[in-house]
C-alpha cells in the first residue's frame, strides 16, 4: 500500500504493543495512540478487552477515531 501512496495519502506504519489482554492496559495504549494525534485509525487493536473498555467509556466516539 505504501508504494501506491498509502491510504488516503497516508503511509501505513505498524506498531506492536502487548497489553496482556488486560482491559485497562489496552485502553491506556489506545488512549496513547489517540492523544498523539498522529494516527487516524486502529487496524489491529491491542486487544478486544482494551477496545471494549475504550468503546464503553466513549473514548472512540469522543475522539472521532476510526
Amino acid at each position: 500500500m505504501n508504494q501506491q501512496g498509502g491510504i488516503c495519502g497516508r503511509l501505513i506504519n505498524v506498531h506492536e504493543d502487548d497489553d496482556g489482554w488486560n482491559p485497562d492496559n489496552g485502553n491506556q495504549l489506545i488512549q496513547k495512540y489517540i492523544s498523539c494525534k498522529c494516527y487516524f485509525g486502529l487496524a489491529v487493536n491491542p486487544s478486544s478487552e482494551g477496545l471494549r473498555t475504550a468503546l464503553d467509556g466513549g473514548l472512540i466516539d469522543q475522539s472521532q477515531f476510526q
